[in-house]
């Protein structure tokens, strides 16, 4: 009879009846081994291919859009300010208590001097969504 190995044993059922508790021991400790070092390699593989994807697909953005999606909050602006000319004490009270409610702040702190109406169409949070929207559809 061939002389077969222990692996080789190991995989036929009736050999494995004949074989001593220590060979079966050592032969389910190969198979284990066996099985977590293909599944170690497997996620190693997924590991590198996703870096690979990652590096391939990203994309840094550009200073302008970074600055466009970013809106800044300058403490001066904050303060509305309303020509004394044309004083309409019923504006002025709901934009202070406006300014006042989104500062957290007392109404008393703000002084209103001067109002400008924007000329933008869409608010400057619809504008950050909107950039934000078409960005994320690039490819």
């Amino acid at each position: 009879m061939e002389k077969l190995g222990l692996m080789q044993r190991f995989a036929d059922p009736e050999l494995i009846q004949q074989m001593s508790t220590s060979e079966k021991l050592l032969g389910s400790l190969i198979v284990a081994i066996l099985g977590m070092a293909i599944t170690f390699a497997v996620l190693i593989i997924l590991w590198g291919l996703i870096g690979v994807m990652t590096r391939m697909l990203h994309r840094p953005q550009k200073q302008s859009e970074e600055k466009i999606m970013t809106p800044q909050v300058e403490p001066q602006k904050t303060q509305q300010t309303i020509n004394k000319d044309n004083e309409d004490e019923e504006l002025v009270a709901v934009i202070t208590a406006a300014v006042a409610a989104s500062l957290k702040k007392p109404v008393e702190t703000i002084v209103v001097r001067n109002i400008k109406r924007s000329t933008e169409r869409m608010p400057a949070w619809a504008n950050v969504a909107k950039y934000e929207q078409l960005d994320s559809r690039r490819f």
